[in-house]
């Protein structure tokens, strides 16, 4: 039993989802809609010790603390409540994750380091950036294009390295 195309649609119901739906293609080739940060609640409400959960919903978080004011308005009009977050609640799951389960990901520290520029802590960021580097790499474009875009903005332009 998979999710038809002629579900209900929006101009059918009154109701209007209350997160963000995703869309996820699964192994078989069917899609699945889901509302991410219901499904994370739930994970997390049954164990909370999943650090990959944490995770997970601090780059929803951090998704949708970052819109756009464009993003904001259209998201206004599409859902009854649209869903609202904050940078510093994304750096608190993110950190959640990392106290969890210290370097399991590097995508997390840099995520943490993220958190820490758009708020304006500087130290901060240059710190976990460089916890990251030093992490082993993950086979990932996304991490590798992340951490060059951090080492830039955090190292200093007289040629500090990280091996220093």
């Amino acid at each position: 039993m998979g999710l038809s195309k002629a579900s209900k649609s929006p101009q059918k119901s009154s109701k209007r989802p209350k997160t963000v739906p995703v869309k996820v293609n699964l192994l078989d080739g069917s899609q699945y809609e889901t509302g991410v940060e219901e499904h994370l609640d739930r994970a997390l409400a049954l164990r909370d010790d999943l650090p990959l959960a944490f995770y997970l919903l601090g780059r929803w978080s951090y998704q949708v603390a970052t819109l756009s004011w464009l993003e904001r308005k259209a998201a206004a009009a599409l859902y009854d409540r649209p869903p609202t977050a904050s940078t510093q609640e994304a750096l608190e799951l993110f950190m959640k994750a990392e106290r969890l389960n210290p370097g399991f990901s590097k995508m997390v520290r840099l995520h943490i380091a993220k958190c820490h520029k758009e708020l304006g802590n500087g130290l901060e960021c240059r710190t976990w950036t460089r916890l990251a580097a030093s992490a082993t790499p993950d086979d990932d474009p996304e991490s590798r294009t992340l951490e060059k875009e951090l080492l830039a903005e955090t190292d200093p332009p007289t040629g500090d390295t990280l091996q220093g």
